[in-house]
């Protein structure tokens, strides 16, 4: 499958992604689109109706939280238009190894306009022979089907502003 999942040919996985069904969540690959995730335990997180909420990350915070009759959720985020068309691509990219950012962007209207930042880094992917660009079209190589996160990486906002939060100073 790619990443860190490996499936016969005959899998239902396997099956999924030739007809462009197959989804990824926080478990991993799925065949169950727009699925809900309901996750427990420390730092757990769970995917309820697009909406995300994490339990406290410490197990003694997590037990205090219960043992006190209340949920360990301790932080929540419901995703804005252009979260949720980083997300779509992201999947697409996972998924399907290859995204048409013109698809998105008419199904996103607003969203996915100003890739500045994602273009040098993609540029460097290319480079690298990770992914293929034609247009807006952007396509996974072989080589970067084993390294999906770095691929991915460009377009997720939030891991990008944590990267620059625990960046070394200079």
């Amino acid at each position: 499958m790619g990443l860190d999942h490996f499936a016969l040919e005959d899998d239902e996985l396997c099956r999924a992604r030739a007809a462009g069904t197959l989804r990824r969540n926080f478990m991993g690959y799925t065949t169950c689109a727009d699925s809900d995730v309901l996750a427990f335990g420390p730092s757990a997180i769970s995917e309820v109706q697009g909406t995300y909420v994490q339990n406290a990350r410490g197990v003694h915070e997590w037990a205090g939280w219960l043992e006190a009759g209340h949920l360990a959720a301790v932080r929540g985020h419901r995703p804005g238009v252009e979260d949720l068309a980083r997300s779509a691509l992201i999947m697409e990219l996972f998924c399907n190894l290859g995204v048409d950012l013109d698809v998105l962007r008419f199904r996103f209207p607003g969203a996915l306009r100003d890739l500045a930042v994602e273009e040098k880094e993609l540029d460097r992917l290319e480079r690298d022979g990770l992914l293929l660009r034609q247009g807006a079209r952007i396509r996974v190589t072989a080589r970067g089907q084993l390294l999906l996160r770095t691929v991915a990486a460009p377009f997720d906002t939030y891991h990008r502003a944590d990267a620059r939060l625990h960046a070394p100073a200079l």
